[in-house]
């Protein structure tokens, strides 16, 4: 038997790109709309906001929770987090300056939390780009 992406917990890749296509095309119609350009890079979008071109990114670690959860290895979670959307942005000739976060968690485990955020501090504070925030769930 042989283990792919979607067998071990993921998504059918299939399907994440159909998600992909029409996730564009609801971002691009709503720039339109506000009358904004968007600049197409390999992983990100972009955009000018005055002399500046910027750029966003959100990115999750998916099914290697799992393997932390079992390893009790959780601040790895944050490093994740931070390190692929900073790849993703620099493939496009970005700098990181700045990231927020979001943690979902079953229960109120405090412990877990504290280890994410961790491995986000210390990988933001690698990049050399501030952490401004985020969310819990």
């Amino acid at each position: 038997m042989s283990w792919t992406y979607e067998r071990a917990g993921g998504v059918s890749l299939g399907k994440h790109e159909e998600m992909h296509v029409m996730a564009h095309d609801v971002i691009r119609d709503a720039a339109s709309r506000l009358g904004i350009t968007l600049m197409e890079g390999g992983f990100t979008r972009s955009m000018q906001l005055d002399n500046h071109e910027i750029t966003l990114h959100t990115d999750g670690v998916g099914t290697k929770s799992m393997i932390a959860w079992t390893t009790g290895r959780l601040e790895v979670l944050g490093w994740d987090c931070v390190i692929g959307n900073v790849n993703d942005i620099a493939c496009d000739g970005f700098t990181p300056i700045a990231l927020t976060d979001y943690i979902a968690i079953s229960g109120n485990d405090a412990d877990a939390v504290r280890k994410v955020l961790s491995g986000i501090r210390d990988a933001a504070l690698a990049v050399k780009a501030a952490l401004l925030g985020g969310e819990t769930a």
